[in-house]
């Protein structure tokens, strides 16, 4: 048998190529040494029942994988880029927010609220509250994106386990360290425009970090380290804990109390700041 590869085919394919047709061939023998051995032993016993041969052969291959709770499993395309870019969109709410709270610093309209009865703790956790809403139903629609309208495109259904208080619990701990976030940047920027600049470029680094893009287990090793600082991995981690591994609320805790500590520390450095522009 000879086979004619152009000579700028891929050694990859070559190899492909061959693997194919040698078992292609292998089959064909074995075939052939099978039919001359049912013969055989039909001549022998004097009978005309012949044995009948099985293609597939007498052991069968089943792939599973090899994983325990102590093994990570690889989620598949659906499962990180839903959760992954659903914590992305969480964080990106800042900038509206940050813009929001600087204007109302610059154009006097915090100052009015100050001087209104009631404490200007009710107003920023309204606030809070408000983004909160939004952030959970950015979240909401992509949960709808990966259960309904991915699988048209012939991507895998996106499962989302059977622990749903756990998952509300993950979204409003990434909803408050997102907003947190913003709250700390709005109170820290002078202008729109620095709070926007400074806070896209540290969430897309954040995201570069926490596996939002690349995901973690194909990054370095180094780089693998450097992904826990990272509150997008947090969430992130906390969302495959729910998808992948069925994880209930006890299993997502670690990471549900990493961002709500992150919203507490953002918040306290809002507050502080905003004291000190107001003196």
């Amino acid at each position: 048998m000879i086979i004619y590869f152009g000579p700028v085919i891929k050694h990859s394919f070559r190899e492909t190529m061959r693997m194919a047709l040698g078992k292609l061939t292998y089959g064909i023998e074995s075939r052939m040494v099978f039919d001359l051995f049912a013969a055989k032993v039909s001549e022998l016993l004097d009978t005309e029942s012949t044995l009948e041969y099985d293609p597939s052969g007498i052991i069968r291959i089943e792939e599973k994988n090899a994983v325990n709770i102590h093994t990570e499993i690889i989620p598949n395309s659906v499962q990180h880029n839903i959760p992954a870019w659903a914590v992305f969109a969480m964080f990106f709410i800042l900038i509206p927010l940050t813009a929001n709270i600087i204007k109302e610093r610059n154009s006097g309209s915090m100052l009015r609220i100050r001087l209104m009865p009631g404490s200007y703790w009710v107003t920023i956790m309204a606030k809070i509250i408000v983004y909160l809403i939004i952030s959970i139903i950015q979240f909401i629609l992509m949960l709808l994106v990966g259960i309904f309208i991915l699988p048209l495109f012939g991507l895998p259904l996106l499962e989302l386990g059977n622990h749903i208080f756990a998952l509300l619990i993950m979204v409003v701990a990434t909803g408050l360290a997102a907003t947190g976030y913003g709250l700390a940047l709005g109170s820290i920027a002078n202008t729109p425009e620095q709070a926007a600049a400074f806070g896209s470029v540290s969430v897309i680094i954040f995201a570069a970090l926490g596996g939002i893009w690349v995901p973690v287990f194909v990054m370095p090793p180094m780089m693998q380290k450097f992904s826990i600082i990272s509150p997008l991995n947090w969430g992130l981690e906390g969302f495959y804990t729910i998808f992948l591994r069925n994880g209930n609320l006890i299993d997502i805790l670690p990471w549900a109390a990493l961002l709500t500590t992150f919203c507490i520390i953002s918040m306290s450095v809002a507050f502080y700041f905003l004291r000190l522009k107001r003196n």
